[in-house]
């Protein structure tokens, strides 16, 4: 296998994980606001993937920042400081913050 069809490869695999956990969500939050301190909040929703990739691929995580106004924070205008991440399933953890619901908003406020 060439060079690049193994740097591919490794992308592609580092795209999808086993779990996301709602520790791993607060840990990025706390991250990315020391870089911005604009974020005060952050919405998050997991989604069942309709069309899966691989095992690791059946549910869509996103993960994106708004300001103290619950506004989507953008560093160009235009695209929202957010992440997406593939993965097989979530934590209890998770599970439990999202209480039955898909999309649901932490802040500050929730420590």
């Amino acid at each position: 296998m060439g060079i690049i069809k193994k740097i591919n490869k490794f992308v592609s695999e580092a795209m999808f994980s086993e779990i996301v956990t709602f520790d791993d969500c607060i840990g990025y939050f706390a991250e990315n606001k020391r870089q911005y301190p604009q974020i005060y909040a952050f919405i998050l929703s997991v989604e069942k993937n309709r069309t899966p990739q691989n095992d690791n691929d059946k549910l869509i995580v996103v993960q994106a920042f708004l300001d103290k106004d619950y506004k989507a924070i953008t560093l160009d205008g235009k695209t929202g400081l957010s992440r997406i991440l593939h993965t097989k399933t979530i934590d209890k953890k998770m599970i439990n913050f999202l209480e039955g619901e898909s999309t649901k908003i932490y802040s500050n406020k929730e420590k």
